[in-house]
């Protein structure tokens, strides 16, 4: 009977250990359940422009004009010594280099082909040569860096906030 009354008893114990998943709440954000990364700030609610329209405001801009807005894209190419910018596709083979405000965070380096949704400032941006030689090395490109040799217009993304499909 002492032995019933111990195992029983081991029994209740390693019971109440035990939580139930069902009632249990997470820590996990509504991103991650949808299978969602997210980096900076939280972004809007609103529709993000597709890879079209983006492209169509961008051929909008001047230099030194900049426009709050946010669009869905596939990454092409992404820093690989720390994250801290990427390639996103535009339509037509375009595609423009997203930043992060202020440096203030980094997205994984291994991402290129996902999908991402960007929030932040979209603008043009003159290039110089020592800035397209440093993309270069930073992508890890294997290329003549010299013969980059004149300044060249680019579209220019800050991000504030990056959300990525996992």
């Amino acid at each position: 009977m002492k032995r019933i009354n111990i195992l029983l008893a081991l029994f209740l114990v390693v019971m109440g250990c035990k939580t139930d998943q069902k009632g249990e709440k997470s820590d996990i954000s509504v991103e991650e359940k949808q299978e969602l990364l997210s980096f900076g700030s939280k972004i809007s609610d609103e529709l993000p422009k597709d890879q079209y329209q983006m492209l169509g405001l961008y051929q909008k801009l001047q230099p030194g004009d900049t426009v709050n807005t946010k669009f869905l894209g596939q990454v092409n190419e992404v820093c690989q010594n720390k994250g801290c910018w990427m390639k996103v596709a535009l339509a037509n083979g375009q595609e423009t280099m997203v930043r992060f405000k202020d440096y203030g965070f980094f997205v994984p380096k291994d991402i290129a082909g996902r999908m991402v949704t960007v929030e932040g400032k979209a603008f043009l941006k003159t290039m110089t040569p020592e800035e397209q030689q440093h993309m270069a090395e930073d992508a890890g490109k294997e290329l003549d860096i010299t013969q980059i040799t004149r300044d060249a217009i680019s579209y220019g993304f800050e991000a504030t906030g990056v959300v990525i499909e996992k």
